[in-house]
């Protein structure tokens, strides 16, 4: 069984086809989602819930149900029956997480089940080969691939950045506006006064994050892929097991059907509660690069359903400037940028000329070149990082045909960072570094090392 059989890889196939085709025809339906819904609580013997709330950002029902846990308890004493019951509204709805998946912990009825009838070894073993399978279908579906990669990208270990942004943004701000529309529906629902201005909440997120964790579409799509597959092979295990395990298959298989109604009706991820359920649309639009990583050069990288865009250049969250109006950026705006990544970024989409030339700085040599070239070297120092070092050159072809012919070349500013370089001088320039005092100051050693060799060895004749 270490194996999967031929038939097997085609009906894992099969099945995921159909979960994936669910995911890339899926359409916005609030009566689906309502009754999808529905169908959940009702499989945990709850009643459906009073409140649907939806909204674009995985953030909102974070802080939103953050909010309403700690104006609860600000609002009622704790002894009180209305404070025991709003804290009990903010109880979430877990789904049965029987943890098929071959890189997580073998748990759960199923698990079970197979391993006393395979035994340990074979029955764990043929979970783990079929579950890397599964994924791997699932992975091939580039709707499925972004969702995820949007998911981790705002969600693990990013969505920190979110909140700030929720409460250091104007009032106009679209994710504010969503959590403040969240917390009216979720107060009416919990029976507390909600009142704006809840900024000491914020070291409260992490363990929020923590109690109200997302399922990617993965792991979940695969976990119930693969029950179905073992479901149809085992069906005479019923017969086999207690009344808890078969209350426990029955309990999957209805959320099985659930799942797929739920991304049907346009469904990306829901956060349910005893009395209210949050349900976050699929978003409009999403980019990503070779690595599955959020990624636009040219716009958003991503769209939520509400038209809040996220900007992202290779996974790295970037202001919407740096992307879509790199000349609007001023010198300042990037000397003040913190963040070393970003700053680069900012200097290379608005281009080192422009940089330059707006920054205006005292060059610290300049010279003329063999053929009567002027050249210039510019040293700027930037915080927390190396000083960027740009030589001045001009392209005499350029000159020649009336174009513009400033070029700006950026070279390492002394050996340790020219070391760093694959096209630099390497450690047998040691004598060259120390002659030089282990800085680049002149623009005759700048101009070598563009063409990877030392000053003395430069003499060019002619140019073109």
């Amino acid at each position: 069984m270490n194996k999967l059989t031929r038939p097997e890889k085609k009906t894992v196939t099969d099945v995921a086809e159909e979960w994936t085709q669910t995911i890339a025809d899926a359409v916005f339906d609030p009566v689906g989602l309502f009754d999808a819904a529905a169908d959940l609580y009702e499989i945990h013997g709850l009643r459906p819930p009073a409140d649907i709330i939806y909204c674009a950002h995985p953030g909102v029902p974070m802080i939103a149900t953050t909010a309403a846990r700690w104006m609860c308890a600000r609002d009622r004493p704790a002894n009180s029956t209305s404070a025991n019951e709003s804290s009990a509204a903010c109880h979430q709805v877990r789904m049965v997480n029987f943890n098929l998946l071959y890189d997580f912990e073998l748990t759960g009825t199923p698990v079970r089940l197979m391993v006393s009838k395979y035994g340990c070894r074979t029955g764990r073993s043929y979970i783990r080969t079929l579950g890397k399978y599964v994924t791997d279908e699932l992975n091939r579906c580039p709707d499925i691939r972004q969702l995820d990669s949007l998911r981790t990208s705002i969600y693990i270990g990013r969505l920190r950045a979110g909140f700030s942004h929720y409460f250091d943004g104007a009032h106009g701000n679209a994710l504010f506006n969503s959590v403040n529309r969240a917390l009216r529906q979720t107060s009416r629902a919990m029976g507390f006064n909600y009142r704006p201005g809840i900024s000491s909440l914020r070291d409260d997120f992490e363990q929020a994050q923590a109690d109200y964790e997302y399922e990617g579409v993965v792991r979940l799509m695969a976990n119930y892929i693969l029950f179905s597959i073992l479901d149809a092979r085992n069906a005479e295990w019923e017969t086999d097991c207690s009344h808890e395990e078969q209350a426990d298959l029955q309990k999957i298989r209805l959320e099985s059907r659930f799942l797929r109604r739920f991304y049907e009706s346009g469904g990306w991820m829901f956060l349910a509660l005893e009395r209210t359920m949050y349900i976050v649309k699929r978003p409009k639009e999403i980019r990503v690069n070779d690595r599955n990583m959020l990624h636009s050069d040219s716009g958003p990288a991503a769209v939520l359903a509400d038209g809040l865009e996220l900007y992202r250049h290779h996974g790295m969250i970037v202001p919407a400037a740096a992307i879509c109006a790199p000349h609007t950026l001023t010198v300042e705006t990037i000397l003040k940028e913190r963040n070393v990544e970003i700053r680069r970024l900012m200097i290379a989409r608005k281009g080192m000329a422009a940089f330059i030339r707006e920054c205006c700085p005292e060059p610290i040599d300049q010279d003329v070149d063999r053929l009567g070239n002027p050249r210039k070297l510019y040293r700027i120092r930037l915080e927390r990082d190396e000083p960027a070092v740009v030589l001045h050159v001009v392209d005499p072809a350029k000159r020649r045909l009336g174009l513009d012919a400033d070029v700006f070349l950026r070279v390492p500013p002394g050996r340790r960072e020219a070391e760093r370089v694959e096209s630099g001088w390497s450690d047998a320039d040691t004598n060259f570094w120390e002659r030089v005092g282990g800085e680049m100051t002149t623009c005759a050693q700048a101009t070598a090392w563009t063409f990877g060799c030392k000053p003395e060895d430069y003499s060019p004749t002619t140019e073109t």
